[in-house]
């Protein structure tokens, strides 16, 4: 009977103790799972990248040192170099329990030879026309990534899951998660020139994921997202922080804060489910340095966990618990900050559709900056390569105040402080008791002293794609014939060989955002009077379609309307024509390196074509044949010359150099175009080139203006004759600039400026 008793009463004791246990696991969970987070991740840069004379292993020991000893777990960002020296791989893979390892996309040139890429840094590492993925194009960026992405499986036998750089990119970001499934990114949060970078107009300082096409600008949805989470580097003082990056968790010390500093940014920034800030360092430092900043930033962190505010996560297990909520931003992606050391107060609001950002100083409460998300644009650099020493990132903006002060929009004047409200998914801004502004996810109402103004972000902008206007011609021309009865089957051949032209023209199109050309197609678009057209646009679109209608009209001449074989010859020489306009291969070098192998190739070819056509002419014994094939192969030769010339370049004409070509044609003055290199002696570009710089003529084209290249002499400042009534055109993204000395002796104002390209006048 005891026994018996024992058998049914351990169990059932056991049965007691864990339910008893569960509540008290399940709520610890639930409150876990409830804090926001802090991510701590370092970035371990290679020799190359100024640290050529430090030593990273012992420099990598004495950091981890610091952060084991206060029981953190930390993420690790590794750039390619660091991956070929093997101690280092070792410590990290054998010494660092308990850390997350991942890749740091700083370009040196070793990393980019293992790529086999030519680098193109032309000045100091920091600069950013070979550091970035951005300095490359869209093949070489794909090369690079695979490159870094093999090596760390090699090192570390699995591939990481979060990346960093001070920018990556969002077609760089995306191809990684599709490819690698990464599902963090670090990037440098909201900074405007600060260590020659300029990141401007993303969401302030928090979490989010981002668009498939522009790392900065927030997702529409989760469906249509990278499903990547961007976390940032640095977070910014919201109230001092936009107009001085300096305040901020890296660079607190340079404005003489301590520890306190730090906590009041932790309290704007973590608050809620989701929230998150990071924190950590570059390598190469010593033992008393990181013992005198990291170590200070990681015990603020650890004491903050201790006391259950917050947890510290990795940069893996934090975005894989943002991901699973399916959202962009946290639940609250808005805050309104005090500032540590005035009365002064700022207000962000962050959404899918727009960001802004309200500041009070003093008694004045301004709009100070306002950008709008809504048409999810692709990044400036999503095709064509940075080429600048200072790189230049920004969104849409309807508001900068930085880059324009008269831009800044005094709301009211009042001394009360500024105030939040949140109801029915609406947040309300009041300036003591009164209603100042009310944010919605896709409108904004600003309530003025004598007024109010609204703001819409539903409305997406309607662009014309050219692959769509091809597709749609091709479509109508095929409902023509259909309207006439034509029997299709007897055409099929030659509608077949119709879609060759428009097929090649295609692939020429995606490889570029805005408008892309052959060399071959520019050659003869010269021709064209496409000035007289009052868009530049429209010009683009008509150059794009014009050969494709001509090839339509003469099947319809030529083919449908005679049966003579004779005519039909004349459709086929011209649909050769336009598919040799088309025809674009890979780029490759073709100078004293490859002219032995390229000739070699050419060689095969027409030796291979010369033996077919011969073999063909001996079994038909046909002199038509024979007289055909003498016209042919040297059509063909001259056709291979032309290609292999001209057509391994893409010429790229991106939307913001349209913009700027659009407000060009509408002002009456020639043009001085400022280049700070001359890439006929540089060759930077390769595969992807900048249409204006290559082809001046082609812009003289498209405005109906005089262009002259200016090009900046060796070490000294601009001077210009004669440009009373001249635009002064300064191509910020090709690496040119004007310095506040030549604007101020040149006697110049700024008449436009969209980020990468400025044009002045003479006052």
């Amino acid at each position: 009977m005891i026994e018996k008793t024992k058998k049914i009463f351990f169990p059932f004791l056991l049965l007691i103790i864990f339910l008893y246990i569960l509540p008290f696991n399940f709520v610890f969970a639930s409150d876990k799972l409830s804090l926001p987070s802090i991510t701590v991740i370092n970035l371990v840069r290679g020799n190359e990248l100024g640290h050529e004379k430090d030593d990273l292993y012992l420099s990598l020991k004495d950091q981890f040192e610091v952060t084991k000893k206060l029981e953190v777990n930390a993420t690790w960002l590794l750039q390619y170099s660091i991956l070929e020296n093997k101690e280092i791989v070792n410590f990290a893979k054998n010494g660092m329990p308990g850390q997350e390892f991942g890749l740091l996309f700083e370009i040196d040139r070793n990393s980019a030879q293992k790529g086999h890429v030519q680098y193109r840094g032309q000045g100091p590492w920091y600069f950013s026309d070979g550091l970035f993925l951005v300095s490359y194009d869209k093949d070489e960026r794909k090369r690079l990534i695979d490159t870094s992405f093999a090596k760390f499986k090699e090192m570390f036998g699995y591939y990481p899951k979060t990346v960093g750089a001070w920018w990556i990119g969002g077609d760089s970001v995306s191809y990684m998660q599709e490819k690698y499934g990464i599902t963090a990114v670090l990037r440098a949060s909201d900074q405007f020139d600060l260590d020659f970078y300029s990141i401007w107009g993303t969401p302030w300082s928090i979490p989010y994921i981002s668009s498939i096409k522009h790392q900065g600008i927030p997702a529409k949805s989760f469906d249509e997202s990278s499903k990547v989470v961007n976390l940032q580097w640095a977070a910014r003082d919201p109230v001092g922080g936009y107009e001085d990056p300096l305040f901020s968790l890296q660079d607190y010390q340079q404005k003489g804060y301590d520890s306190k500093y730090v906590n009041h940014l932790f309290s704007i920034y973590l608050k809620h489910p989701n929230d998150n800030s990071v924190i950590g360092l570059e390598n190469g430092g010593t033992l008393a340095f990181f013992e005198k900043f990291y170590k200070t930033m990681l015990t603020e962190a650890k004491k903050l966990e201790t006391e259950k505010k917050v947890n510290i996560e990795l940069a893996r297990d934090f975005s894989k618990g943002f991901l699973s909520q399916k959202k962009i931003f946290s639940k609250t992606p808005y805050f309104l900050a005090n500032d540590f050391d005035s009365n002064n107060q700022s207000f962000w609001y962050n959404s899918e559709n727009y960001r802004a950002g309200v500041k009070k100083e003093g008694n004045n409460i301004y709009l100070i900056d306002l950008r709008d998300y809504s048409n999810k644009t692709e990044e400036d650099f999503t095709f064509l390569p940075n080429s600048q020493s200072r790189l230049r990132i920004n969104t849409p903006s309807i508001i900068d105040s930085m880059r324009f002060p008269e831009d800044k929009m005094l709301i009211l004047k009042d001394g009360e402080p500024m105030k939040i409200k949140e109801e029915n998914g609406n947040v309300y801004l009041f300036s003591g008791s009164r209603k100042i502004a009310n944010f919605e996810k896709k409108n904004l109402e600003i309530i003025f002293s004598d007024g109010v103004k609204s703001f819409n972000f539903s409305s997406v902008k309607d662009s014309v794609n050219p692959s769509f206007i091809l597709i749609s011609v091709y479509l109508v021309y095929l409902l023509v014939l259909y309207l006439k009865k034509i029997n299709f089957k007897e055409l099929s051949f030659s509608l077949i060989a119709l879609l060759i032209p428009f097929l090649l023209a295609m692939e020429i199109l995606k490889s570029g955002s805005g408008f892309a050309f052959d060399k071959k197609e520019l050659m003869i678009l010269q021709f064209f009077p496409i000035g007289y057209i009052p868009s530049v646009e429209n010009s683009l679109l008509l150059m794009k379609i014009v050969f494709l209608a001509i090839l339509l009209i003469s099947h319809y001449i030529f083919y449908i309307s005679s049966n003579t074989k004779r005519k039909r010859v004349v459709y086929f020489l011209i649909l050769g024509f336009i598919t040799l306009l088309f025809i674009n291969i890979p780029y490759f070098p073709l100078d004293a390196s490859t002219y032995k192998i390229v000739f070699l190739i050419v060689g095969f070819i027409c030796i291979s074509l010369i033996v077919l056509l011969s073999v063909l002419f001996l079994k038909t014994k046909s002199k038509k044949f024979l007289k055909m094939s003498v016209i042919f192969i040297p059509f063909f030769l001259l056709s291979l010359f032309l290609v292999l010339v001209l057509s391994r370049s893409i010429y790229i004409l991106s939307p913001f150099e349209i913009d700027a070509l659009e407000f060009i044609k509408i002002q009456n003055k020639n043009v001085y175009y400022i280049s700070q290199v001359d890439y006929s002696i540089y060759p930077i570009y390769k595969r992807i080139r900048p249409l204006i710089y290559y082809e001046i003529k082609f812009a003289e084209k498209l405005t109906g203006k005089s262009w002259v290249k200016v090009v900046r002499p060796e070490n000294n400042i601009i001077k210009l004759t004669n440009y009373d009534d001249k635009l002064i055109v300064v191509p910020r993204y090709l690496g040119a600039d004007i310095s506040s000395y030549e604007i101020e002796s040149l006697k110049i104002k700024r008449i436009f400026d969209n980020v990468q390209i400025a044009i002045y006048e003479k006052e």
